[in-house]
């Protein structure tokens, strides 16, 4: 799978998507697209769908309707279809997701951790020996005090766990970062610390923040997006 790094060029296409929920709308006729090397950040009101939309993009959940392209579409205004990075899909499908799916990591608004084991632990659980330890511990360093990394989870605060999920999905393998509320919890200074350490392993990454924060926006250097 070759990942996507190629500045400006489209990596994530959402065509006129509709989910909903017991009848209720969440998502109605979305249509966005998203370029890689760029961070964004949503905002609307809580229940307005932003993370009714990365739990479609994660493939969790599936749209009511429309079409979820990963990589650059074109259009051939002389048939009904629209040409994807690993083929063609027809508009006739009322719910499609097509294209090869790159790489994706997320925080959710969760931080899902391994409670009982200790931060370098979870990190390893998903990252496997892609980092030594001395580089996980280094990491961690930046943004957890130095006799955190022996306790488990736990006994962490609540801001100490989020730096942690934060930590888990900058340093995975990816071409996609989705993150849901993640600097929620974090005091000014290891808000900018965390922010500092995103922008780092992100760059040439495409970012898609879901946030109520203009701050973060600012901060982060983000396109925002009214939903």
């Amino acid at each position: 799978m070759s990942p996507i790094n190629k500045k400006n060029d489209t990596a994530l296409t959402l065509r006129s998507v509709t989910k909903s929920y017991d009848g209720q709308p969440v998502l109605s006729d979305l249509s966005l697209e998203f370029s890689s090397g760029t961070f964004y950040c949503l905002m609307a009101p809580s229940g307005n769908g932003k993370t009714t939309m990365f739990r479609l993009i994660l493939g969790l959940e599936k749209p009511d309707s429309g079409v979820i392209l990963f990589g650059t579409p074109t259009e051939n205004p002389g048939n009904n279809d629209i040409k994807a990075s690993s083929g063609t899909v027809s508009k006739s499908d009322p719910c499609r997701i097509r294209g090869m799916r790159p790489l994706i990591s997320a925080v959710f608004q969760e931080n899902r951790l391994l409670e009982g084991y200790t931060a370098i632990e979870n990190l390893r659980f998903a990252l496997g020996k892609r980092y030594s330890s001395e580089a996980l511990t280094a990491y961690l360093l930046r943004l957890l005090p130095e006799d955190a990394l022996s306790k488990p989870v736990c006994e962490f605060s609540g801001g100490m766990k989020r730096r942690v999920a934060i930590l888990r999905a900058i340093l995975a393998p990816t071409d996609i970062i989705l993150m849901d509320e993640p600097f929620t919890g974090l005091d000014a200074d290891t808000r900018q610390l965390t922010i500092d350490m995103v922008k780092e392993f992100c760059a040439g990454k495409l970012l898609i923040i879901a946030t109520h924060s203009e701050d973060a926006a600012e901060l982060l250097g983000a396109k925002i997006i009214h939903l």
